[in-house]
């Protein structure tokens, strides 16, 4: 599709590889490092990382909040099949495993198209605010069942962003940027990069990015590679700080200094080295996109602009393009980029449009791997992946080997997300399997059930508590208090026959009053007015080997043994 007067390669085309420019000393020295490594089977790796929805939930060109992020993930986790009822249609959920990828047909017979929830919603919502609202609130998912799982996979996300309590405003998570209750960064991003490192392959990091969206990360990245972060730092514990001070140990400084923009027009793309822009302040250049009716031609007169006001220092053209970000690959650096939204969604938000990933020649591999939750599965859509001459590459060559989809959902909840992509999309060594959503959700579902029996546990604690309390308050209430002997044969004379007391082997009336001084028992009145004598026993076993303790006989003071043959007791 062509626009503002240009014409675009077909994705089909292709053409030799171009000649890379001679190298720099610095350079020669870098890639001899990078082609050491590469010995070891490992090429060197330029990670390209969209930003919303990829390593962050929030959205600052949509505004979006973190829940209408996870839902808008969940949407497309859950497949199903559309349903017809005359002029009516609804999504049918499959009730298979939540997961991004599409789903396998397990009925041969049945051939009827899945697609998520959110593409139904995508087909039935012609106004776009529509369609977010259908999204965001499942309204249009019918089924209760379906609606739970989805609810669930909510809940759990929304509980794992959850910052330690331990962490949440503390001095350490405000300096990395954590100033809320939750997590920003996705703990992937961090696993990833820690393994990377471990590895000892040569990596670097283009966090791209349409919005403004790149300070959200830069201090919490940033503290990470410092070993400042509060959560993550534990993850490169033995690789030591990638700030620059272990570079003698061959661990580079990995935070991030500079911003960057690129800017595209007709006559192809600029990168704008060590500028963070968006246009002139009284005229942006998104505000030109967003103009309604919508502009007929580009009018921006970005290049102008670039060279005579801003007079930024820029790589003009793919190839120029290309060998700056094989530069950053080579010294192991990671940058950030602002790509041009104005452009990508003046032209109909085509991939030919989006984010530029160029192939880097050489004659050494280079890999690259863009991720980005934007792709679908049958279009780029938002990436613009081009070979070595600057010609658009077909999709089929370019998805899960230079591009693959992201699931924020998915990419929050599995800390090997990135990792089990780029093994899947760049080493079949791994296979990716199913999707963690499902393990996760049985595992949130085990541990609401562990809550709820611990509850339930503290209820009946709480309620034996209290009844042991309230036994205890009415033996108080029911205990007569003995002052002396004389007292306690007055009070039982009126009750009982006290010439049997001492006689026949039976204990004496001082026996009893001993007892009630040493606590052994008590007396209370029974529900008849009477006088009973109480006490209480604990019995303990006390087992060696074989052989267990036994109380065999008791002798009182009048010296008659009474046998026994009870357990310990007191």
């Amino acid at each position: 599709r062509g626009s503002a007067g240009t014409t675009s390669s077909p994705r089909a085309s292709r053409s030799p590889s171009a000649r890379s420019p001679s190298a720099s000393p610095k350079e020669a020295a870098m890639e001899a490092r990078a082609s050491s490594r590469k010995e070891k089977g490992l090429s060197p790796l330029l990670i390209h990382f969209d930003v919303n929805k990829t390593v962050i939930q929030s959205d600052s060109i949509q505004t979006k909040t973190i829940e209408e992020g996870i839902r808008e993930g969940i949407a497309e986790l859950f497949w199903g099949h559309v349903e017809r009822d005359g002029d009516k249609q609804n999504w049918v959920w499959t009730r298979g495993a939540a997961t991004c990828t599409p789903p396998e047909l397990q009925d041969e017979t049945d051939t009827r198209p899945r697609l998520t929830y959110a593409k139904y919603c995508k087909q039935v919502c012609k106004d776009k605010e529509e369609r977010k609202e259908a999204i965001k609130s499942f309204r249009l998912v019918k089924d209760p069942e379906a609606r739970a799982e989805m609810d669930k996979v909510l809940k759990m996300t929304v509980g794992k962003m959850q910052l330690p309590a331990e962490i949440r405003n503390t001095a350490s998570a405000n300096e990395a940027g954590l100033a809320g209750s939750t997590l920003v960064m996705f703990p992937a991003v961090f696993h990833l990069v820690a393994a990377l490192q471990r590895s000892k392959r040569t990596f670097g990091i283009l966090f791209r990015s349409f919005g403004a969206d790149h300070d959200s990360i830069k201090r919490e990245w940033n503290a990470f590679c410092e070993m400042k972060h509060p959560v993550f730092s534990r993850l490169i514990k033995g690789i030591g700080p990638m700030d620059g001070s272990m570079s003698h140990a061959g661990v580079p400084d990995r935070r991030i200094h500079s911003l960057h923009t690129l800017y595209r027009d007709a006559k192809g793309s600029i990168l704008i080295v060590d500028k963070f822009t968006n246009g002139p302040t009284d005229c942006t250049w998104d505000s030109w996109a967003k103009k309604k009716p919508r502009a007929s031609e580009d009018t921006r007169n970005g290049r102008d602009w670039i060279h005579k006001v801003l007079k930024a220092e820029t790589k003009e053209g793919h190839q120029k393009i290309s060998q700056w970000m094989k530069e950053q690959l080579l010294a192991q650096k990671t940058s950030a980029i602002k790509d041009d939204w104005a452009w990508w969604t003046w032209n109909g938000e085509e991939a030919d449009y989006g984010k530029l990933l160029t192939v880097i020649p050489g004659k050494d591999e280079v890999k690259q791997l863009f991720f980005d939750d934007n792709i679908d599965h049958e279009d780029a859509r938002i990436v613009d992946c081009r070979d070595t001459a600057g010609n658009p590459m077909p999709f089929e060559e370019s998805l899960n080997k230079l591009c693959t989809k992201v699931n924020p959902v998915e990419a929050f909840l599995d800390n090997e997300y990135f990792l089990r992509k780029l093994q899947l999309c760049h080493g079949d060594h791994l296979e990716m399997g199913n999707s963690l959503v499902e393990f996760q959700r049985q595992l949130a579902e085990l541990e609401e059930m562990k809550e709820m029996y611990f509850k339930q546990v503290t209820t009946l604690q709480t309620q034996l508590a209290n009844l042991t309390e309230e036994n205890r308050r009415m033996k108080l209430r029911k205990r007569i208090n003995v002052r002396d002997e004389l007292q306690l044969r007055d009070m039982l004379s009126q009750h009982v026959d006290l010439e049997s007391f001492g006689k026949d082997g039976k204990k004496s009336l001082s026996d009893l009053y001993q007892e009630l001084e040493q606590g052994l028992c008590w007396l209370e009145h029974d529900e008849h007015d009477g006088i009973v004598r109480t006490f209480e026993m604990c019995f303990m076993r006390i087992q060696y080997k074989d052989l267990i303790l036994i109380d065999t006989h008791q002798q009182d003071s009048a010296s008659r043994i009474l046998s026994r043959n009870y357990l310990p007791g007191v």
